[in-house]
């Protein structure tokens, strides 16, 4: 029999504490509040599994913290965390009593046996709700209140008596469930998920009480979609424990399914909360009994619900003066919670450093000959993204969620892709620069661009910041200190470093002075730059201050005319701002003569009245030197820059590392070559696809 703890573990002093003390903007909750509504809605009408919802995203952002704000929606949130025994300072604690039941020695008991556990679990669940809220005499908000005071309220002696109280109804539930395996001579050998049969050894016991808690009508409503009650079980990818006879996780996600295909059909939910998408497994093809009238589960499982809230802690727009938005204070509060979080509960700017270091190479030291950890690198700074349907692709992306900070975006209808990304952090991006950018690790970087070829995504046009800016990093850095990867730079160093002094030797600099920027990171974007019809300068000049405030540059959808980044630029003179447009060109042949389009007016962007700098950099070709020229074109100064090639020409700043020129060139020619047949027989199965006789002659 299974022996358990009968309390949680205690509180003491946690680094992740303040997540939760912290103050919450609301939004996230609201969010899987109405996912829960939708997908009760398709579960009634639908042939669904089962209802388990799977909370899927990187850590650091607020997945446990948004699981118990969910109650500020009128609901039972039952929340229960699977601890570990060697992360004494995890927050929320570990509950020692779901976490023996579902994790310890699972590889020494049956797939039966392990089901037996799960039914004991959730009648002893429900068995001990049905106490608590049957007894109370007080209206649903009242008891929803106070039990979101008692029950969610980490290492509090209500928390821990009520897991004793489930402890002990567990314990006699699951005895009671094997007596009954044994008066009806049913094996404990079951060897897979099928054979559990049509319905559970236990499962009447189960619904019974199941039954029971819905009694409760004061509290619980079986016959609204609005979610009643959500239980939680938070780190559900210890629940991925496979040997060689079962997976835990499936024979869970069965129970549950018992449990949701029960009538009366009411809005209660289990959350399975985790940075890994392998926890849900579709369902096994349903085993025919004849003679046997038993409706069986559907095979449909919900999609991952992933919309965190993003940006919890960052100030708004206009807080920090324009010249110190690089501060470490005003940097770490964008993006995922944790950062912040870290800080108030007490860590020094250097630890948060340090701690992001660790997290974005899953708890290990920097290794530019790991795969997942350079992909993950390099994927964060220079926003590359995993090419679908790339050997390994899905392993990497996994990885990459789990245990490297990349945040899953949405997952498909049918969860075959998952859609993700590193969304705007600049505190994170700086603390990648420094891991890809300080020596020694410096000199193993075009490695690890050679190693992370792979699974990019082939097409590179415009997703390569070749800028690296290597600044030392102090020995400390305090709250109010600029970031170096953050802080403005003059636009004149900027393209001296990059191009060479040479390059700026014979034109006149003086439309450069004055002019700085500061950006740390690229940033995507899904949608063509537009300002709409009105107020169209104020508004470009509004996105530009925004983009700066973020330390931000812009990568452009993949049909954006005349250019593919931009860069903003500040002048702190005249308190406005301006932009460099990049184009970026692979192919074989000169593009020179094109670098008269690279313009505002060419994407239909208002006029720009300020100084601005287009770039094309012609990737494809033979490195050359960098041509540079400024003139007046319709009344404004423009300076334009053709960088030809990749190489220490154009490209200065690659004589220290020469070897990453080489590791560029293959990322631009990493795709297959095509034979002729190869070629042939795809341009005909693309009839019409273009005006070329290769799309257009059939024969």
């Amino acid at each position: 029999m299974t022996q358990v703890a009968t309390q949680s573990k205690p509180v003491e002093h946690f680094s992740v504490a303040g997540a939760f003390s912290g103050a919450y903007e609301p939004l996230a909750e609201s969010a899987l509040y109405d996912f829960l509504v939708r997908c009760e809605g398709k579960f009634r009408q639908r042939g669904y599994y089962g209802k388990f919802c799977h909370i899927l995203q990187s850590s650091g952002t607020s997945k446990s913290r948004t699981m118990v704000e969910l109650s500020r929606k009128g609901l039972i949130v039952l929340y229960m965390k699977i601890g570990s025994d060697n992360k004494a300072n995890e927050f929320p604690p570990g509950d020692e009593f779901p976490t023996a039941i579902l994790t310890k020695n699972v590889e020494d008991i049956t797939f039966a046996e392990y089901a037996d556990r799960c039914v004991a679990l959730f009648t002893a669940i429900f068995h001990v709700l049905k106490g608590y809220l049957s007894e109370r005499g007080l209206t649903r908000e009242e008891v929803i209140g106070d039990w979101s005071s008692e029950m969610l309220t980490f290492g509090g002696l209500k928390r821990a008596n009520l897991f004793a109280l489930m402890n002990q109804e567990y314990q006699t539930v699951l005895k009671r469930i094997q007596e009954i395996r044994l008066s009806k001579g049913v094996s404990h050998t079951y060897g897979n998920v099928k054979e559990l049969g049509p319905q559970l050894v236990g499962e009447y016991i189960m619904t019974k009480a199941y039954d029971a808690l819905l009694s409760t009508t004061q509290v619980l409503d079986a016959y609204t979609r609005k979610p009643q009650l959500v239980i939680v079980l938070d780190e559900a990818q210890k629940l991925r424990q496979c040997s060689a006879k079962y997976c835990a996780s499936s024979i869970l996600c069965r129970v549950v399914s018992a449990l949701s295909n029960h009538q009366p059909i009411a809005s209660i939910w289990t959350a399975l909360v985790s940075s890994s998408s392998r926890i849900v497994d579709p369902p096994p093809a349903p085993r025919v009994y004849s003679g046997m009238h038993i409706s069986s589960p559907g095979n449909l499982i919900f999609p991952p619900f992933s919309a965190l809230s993003w940006d919890q802690h960052a100030l708004p727009p206009g807080s920090v003066q324009v010249e110190n938005v690089g501060q470490f204070d005003h940097m770490v509060r964008f993006g995922r919670p944790l950062w912040q979080s870290l800080i108030e509960s007490g860590l020094s700017p250097m630890e948060v450093l340090s701690r992001a270091r660790e997290k974005i190479c899953h708890g290990k030291e920097f290794d530019a000959s790991d795969f997942d950890q350079a992909l993950a690198l390099l994927g964060q700074r220079f926003l590359l993204n995993i090419y679908f349907g790339a050997y390994d692709s899905k392993r990497f992306i996994d990885k990459a969620i789990s245990g490297h900070l990349r945040v899953c975006i949405r997952t498909t209808e049918d969860r075959t892709r998952t859609e993700t990304s590193y969304p705007s952090e600049p505190f994170l991006s700086f603390a990648v620069a420094q891991l890809l950018y300080t020596t020694p690790v410096g000199k193993n970087t075009p490695y690890a661009i050679e190693t992370a070829l792979v699974s990019l995504e082939k097409a590179v046009k415009g997703n390569v910041d070749f800028t690296v800016r290597q600044r030392p990093l102090p020995s400390v850095i305090t709250a109010q200190d600029q970031l170096p990867d953050c802080e403005p730079i003059s636009v004149e160093s900027y393209f001296e470093t990059m191009f060479g002094k040479a390059s700026l030797a014979h034109v006149d600099k003086g439309c450069l002075d004055g002019w700085y920027i500061n950006f740390s990171h690229w940033v995507g974007m899904s949608e063509r730059v537009e300002f709409g019809e009105s107020h169209i300068i104020e508004r470009m000049q509004e996105w530009l201050w925004l983009l700066w405030t973020r330390t931000s540059a812009i990568q452009c959808c993949p049909d954006h005319p005349a250019f593919d980044k931009v860069i903003p630029m500040y002048k702190p003179d005249i308190g406005e701002y301006s932009f460099i447009l990049i184009a970026s060109e692979a192919g074989a042949v000169s593009s020179l003569a094109t670098i008269t389009n690279i313009s505002s007016q060419n994407a239909d962007l208002p006029p720009n009245k300020n100084f601005y700098i287009a770039v094309l950099a012609d990737l494809g070709v033979e490195s050359g030197s960098v041509e540079v020229s400024i003139k007046q074109e319709a009344d404004i100064n423009v300076a334009r820059i053709y960088a030809p090639g990749i190489g220490v020409q154009p490209y200065g700043f690659m004589k220290a590392t020469s070897s990453m020129a080489t590791c560029l060139r293959r990322i631009l020619s990493s795709h297959d070559k095509e034979t002729e047949a190869e070629r042939r027989g795809t341009d005909v199965a693309n009839y019409g696809a273009s005006c070329d006789p290769r799309h257009m002659n059939w024969k």
